[in-house]
């Protein structure tokens, strides 16, 4: 029986439950979307990434000016407004939003799946 890594059984759950990746990451630079798309199937359920790394990316990509000015950049609260915006490339109908902070990686994370279409992660 070969070995399933996270990454995997993460794929493989979102494949069985119809469900697409969005990701919108700062510090790790991509790294999250690599980890994914490196895999086979990936581009079943990986929709986009985008890499907000500056604080003018995050303001004029995700609008977050104001955020910015208010909030701790590597902080739970921008990863949740990183989220709320990165939903808005996607289609509203078929999306939901959650977050990974960035404490959370590289050790791993949790996930639970209902029937979404979409998850939205932001990783600082």
């Amino acid at each position: 029986m070969k070995h399933e890594n996270k990454t995997n059984k993460l794929i493989n759950i979102l494949l069985k439950k119809n469900v697409k990746i969005c990701a919108a990451e700062s510090i790790t630079g991509g790294r999250f979307a690599f980890e994914i798309i490196k895999n086979e199937n990936a581009s079943k359920i990986f929709d986009y990434g985008l890499v907000t790394y500056s604080n003018d990316s995050k303001s004029n990509i995700l609008g977050l000016k104001d955020k910015i000015n208010k909030t701790n950049v590597v902080s739970k609260e921008m990863s949740k407004y990183m989220v709320k915006e990165v939903t808005k490339f996607s289609n509203p109908q078929k999306s939901i939003s959650s977050f990974l902070h960035w404490s959370s990686w590289p050790n791993g994370f949790e996930y639970k799946l209902p029937n979404w279409n979409s998850i939205h992660w932001s990783i600082l």
